[in-house]
């Protein structure tokens, strides 16, 4: 390909590429898919209830595992102990809600997450060496926000 040494191809590509990366990661059954209107004809009252409780409980699962996750990457810098790991996993369980969708930028989700939390509740739990070396982060996760409004992560009223 002449295409491959020519950035400006290479960029048009990507540029091009980013509608249909996005619609993707917000998943092929999302509420405005054919399976998501033929599903609401199809389902009783009851049924869509139902299945409206079993997708929010599998979002609620998703949403903690990508918690767990991510307070994992943060373990590397920060250096937590397993009582400390695992307040913090609970404290964004609790305090936090999942994503309107999952996607490639779920670590920069709890990140900002974990930005929004009182910072009196981290002192709580983190020493000062801890919160010191999680302060970069946190910085990430706030700078991410427009970013995650724009890809539709989370509402703009968050």
């Amino acid at each position: 390909f002449a295409a491959a040494n020519d950035q400006n191809a290479i960029g048009q590509i990507w540029q091009h590429s980013q509608p249909l990366q996005m619609k993707l990661a917000a998943g092929l059954f999302n509420d405005q898919s054919l399976y998501a209107k033929v599903l609401a004809k199809t389902l009783d009252g009851e049924q869509s209830k139902q299945h409206r409780e079993i997708l929010e409980e599998r979002r609620r699962y998703r949403y903690r595992a990508t918690i767990e996750a991510a307070v994992a990457t943060l373990d590397d810098a920060v250096a937590f102990n397993d009582k400390q790991r695992q307040t913090i996993i609970q404290m964004l369980v609790d305090k936090t809600n999942p994503p309107q969708s999952f996607g490639q930028q779920d670590y920069f989700l709890v990140l900002y997450r974990l930005s929004t939390l009182p910072q009196d509740d981290l002192s709580q739990v983190l020493d000062v060496r801890q919160r010191k070396l999680l302060a970069p982060q946190l910085e990430q996760g706030r700078s991410m926000k427009h970013n995650l409004i724009q890809n539709g992560i989370i509402a703009a009223n968050e």
